[in-house]
């Protein structure tokens, strides 16, 4: 099969490239300095940015070939300040989707204009600031080579990532916007995608983590990043298939169709798919065949994670829920410190030896019977693997507690921090709903 990946344009032209398109005759201009006519050009941005009533959408991309996908930024500039809008500011700092976040900005020469930002700004600087358990950061960017400017759309590159970033005018109020950012994300739930493009039948997948598109024609595989619009998607550039380009996407809420010109797709979810709501309640969590303990799952963000409570009094678990598989994973995490130690519910595989893994990525998924009237979810292995000592691959089917410190890792065997008087849950069973 022939696999066509779509890249950045910008490979194509080079690492410094700046080229404006502008509205505007130059002829005359030739007769001033270099410096002259870069100076018309930055004030020309400026005076572009500041002209937009409402602001400016930001359509920025993450990651090496966009690998993390894209995320809508909103951008209102004066003569000195920009006020940064994100669709994440509820969902990562839980403040209001109208609450945006004032940095200082400045338009600089460096082999032609720069729009950086000269303030640390948590919205525009959270794909680009490292952490501890990620010191490379997301792949963002907070400084972008300006290379083509027209009145209704501003062409950047990130200068670490290299993708393309797009600014265009907002014509409603930035909450307005990201209130229809945030609907769709939050409700877009088809994995599987069938329909037809032009004359050609059109197959494909969604991947909501990784906010990438793959569609198939012919033999031809078409794999994109995106954005969530108050639309649909936004490519992250036109894709030509089937005689036919394709760049915004509209999505219908309600009958899981996305469509645009001569593109008329369905989307589809996995057999046993289930919405968030159907897993609030009341439960018997089985494990070992002969413990239980009566838990309770109760509703955190919205689409996106689960509270269990009932195992210990000392901490309550995190469940995410996958929305294109609808199933709810338990997988490792800290829960709490003792002594200087961070204590992990860590998975643990005890049909592959007893190897234990506290990487968050590691955990189990819930199952449902599909009997709505009587529900039980089974626990079964996520597909996340590790190796042990011995090179063995290993799969989680149990959870235990681990205290882990500077010098020494050990099996936390406090029975107050365990149920039933065991700090370990070997082979988790199934949820019962009471």
């Amino acid at each position: 099969m022939k696999q066509i990946r779509i890249l950045t344009l910008i490979a194509i032209f080079g690492i410094s490239l700046v080229c404006f398109s502008c509205e505007k005759d130059d002829a005359g201009n030739f007769d001033k300095s270099a410096t002259e006519r870069l100076q018309e050009r930055i004030d020309e941005v400026y005076n572009l940015l500041k002209s937009s009533t409402n602001g400016w959408v930001m359509k920025y991309y993450i990651g090496s070939s966009q690998s993390g996908g894209g995320y809508i930024y909103t951008l209102k500039f004066n003569e000195t300040e920009a006020e940064v809008g994100f669709e994440l500011s509820e969902s990562i700092f839980g403040k209001g989707l109208g609450e945006t976040i004032t940095s200082l900005y400045k338009i600089t020469d460096d082999s032609g204009p720069v729009l950086s930002f000269d303030t640390y700004n948590e919205y525009l600087h959270y794909f680009s600031t490292p952490s501890s358990g990620n010191y490379q950061a997301m792949g963002g960017d907070f400084e972008f080579e300006i290379f083509d400017v027209q009145s209704d759309k501003i062409t950047m590159i990130g200068r670490r990532s290299r993708n393309l970033i797009v600014l265009e005018p907002l014509t409603q109020s930035s909450e307005e916007y990201l209130s229809g950012v945030a609907n769709i994300s939050k409700n877009f739930i088809p994995y599987y995608l069938n329909g037809t493009v032009g004359s050609k039948t059109i197959t494909g997948t969604v991947d909501y983590g990784t906010r990438h598109i793959s569609l198939k024609v012919d033999d031809k595989e078409y794999t994109t990043a995106f954005c969530f619009t108050p639309d649909g998607l936004s490519l992250y550039v036109p894709v030509e298939m089937g005689g036919v380009e394709v760049k915004d996407i509209k999505y219908d809420l309600q009958s899981m169709k996305l469509s645009s010109t001569s593109l008329d797709i369905t989307g589809s979810v996995p057999d046993g798919w289930l919405p968030f709501d159907e897993y609030e309640g009341n439960y018997r969590l089985d494990y070992t065949g002969q413990f239980y303990a009566n838990v309770t799952l109760t509703p955190g963000q919205y689409n996106s994670t689960y509270i269990l409570s009932g195992l210990n009094r000392n901490y309550n678990l995190v469940l995410n829920y996958n929305m294109q598989t609808g199933r709810l994973e338990l997988k490792s995490q800290m829960i709490g410190t003792v002594d200087g130690y961070s204590i992990y519910f860590c998975a643990w595989a005890l049909d592959d030896g007893g190897s234990v893994t506290w990487a968050p990525e590691a955990g189990m998924q819930l199952v449902w019977n599909k009997d709505s009237e009587n529900p039980v979810y089974t626990f079964e292995a996520n597909s996340y693997t590790w190796r042990n000592a011995s090179g063995g691959k290993c799969a989680t089917d149990s959870f235990i507690l681990f205290a882990v410190g500077t010098t020494d890792i050990f099996y936390y065997d406090k029975a107050a921090w365990g149920t039933n008087g065991y700090a370990q849950w070997p082979y988790l069973e199934s949820l019962t709903k009471l």
